[in-house]
């Protein structure tokens, strides 16, 4: 058996990978060249935003919140979709929280 090679090597930013390649519980796998996930779509290069067209990206799903997305707007491919999936909006989940984490024994 040869595992997947996962990775699609790009330019601009590093860590997209197909998320296909997997077993499922029931013992079936995840179909290759379905869905990736990517880090940093902001960095992404004209040749990296062709290779995308390529592998048939119809939908960008971006997971970040707002002051991310705003510091760093996502380069979508032409033709695909761009949908904001923030998944923390509204769930509170950072309110409150500091802004740094005090150091281990310092309390």
């Amino acid at each position: 058996m040869r595992l997947a090679d996962r990775l699609v090597k790009l330019s601009g930013t590093v860590n997209l990978r197909d998320a296909g390649g997997y077993r499922t519980e029931n013992g079936q796998w995840v179909k290759m060249g379905e869905v990736y996930r990517s880090d940093a779509l902001d960095k992404l290069t004209a040749e990296d935003q062709a290779t995308l067209r390529r592998l048939r990206i119809r939908t960008v799903f971006d997971l970040r919140v707002a002051d991310e997305r705003a510091k760093a707007p996502d380069k979508v491919p032409a033709g695909a979709d761009y949908v904001v999936a923030d998944v923390f909006a509204g769930s509170g989940a950072f309110r409150g929280m500091p802004r740094t984490l005090p150091r281990p024994g310092s309390r």
